[in-house]
């Protein structure tokens, strides 16, 4: 029995191909919601790239986007608490 990179079994043959993925994830953040200037936003971006064998693509694929979603999420909240901490406001994270 062969194993994917993830631990699903399969009775593929492995494949020595090697595929690049890539995943990004985004965030605008209204600063109004947070206690900052009205009309204004901060975009937060985080982008991954890693090469792999083809089997394990979709395993790669979901553990480098989750990766993008963390540092993009505390980035924001760095962000907010820094802002709300700027204008005398108590500094919560939701």
């Amino acid at each position: 029995m062969i194993y994917l990179a993830n631990g699903t079994p399969t009775t593929a043959e492995p494949s020595n191909e090697t595929i690049e993925v890539c995943r990004s994830f985004s965030y605008k953040l209204n600063l109004a919601n947070h206690g900052g200037p009205a009309y204004e936003a901060m975009d937060f971006f985080a982008s991954r790239k890693m090469s792999c064998a083809r089997d394990s693509a979709d395993f790669v694929s979901q553990q480098i986007f989750e990766e993008c979603v963390a540092e993009v999420r505390a980035a924001v909240d760095a962000a907010i608490v820094k802002m709300r901490t700027k204008r005398g406001l108590k500094s919560e994270v939701a």
